[in-house]
């Protein structure tokens, strides 16, 4: 995986948060407080799936999420794993700030 720029790790963590409403929790300069507390808190008082964006989400920015494929796989709703496998293919093409685009 290869990002360009520690901005587009940041808005691509945040256009995830955005699918679950909460975009809020990250900032151009990474998490918030409150990110990082649901983090420790292992998503606290997010649904399953949003604690699976979560930690993607952290993982996106510092792999410090750790979340296993399967709760990828199995946890998230069909448009929140596109989107979780879109980027993963952004990625992997160097195309990131298209999917930003479309994803904003």
């Amino acid at each position: 995986m290869s990002w360009s720029t520690e901005q587009q790790r940041s808005d691509a963590a945040r256009a995830l948060l955005r699918s679950i409403g909460h975009g809020d929790l990250w900032t151009d300069r990474g998490p918030t407080g409150e990110a990082c507390q649901l983090l420790e808190e292992d998503g606290g008082y997010l649904s399953s799936g949003g604690r699976v964006i979560l930690r993607f989400a952290f993982d996106c920015w510092n792999g410090q999420g750790r979340i296993p494929a399967d709760e990828l796989l199995y946890s998230l709703d069909p448009r929140r794993l596109r989107l979780v496998g879109t980027l993963m293919v952004a990625l992997a093409e160097g195309t990131v700030d298209r999917w930003l685009e479309a994803n904003r």
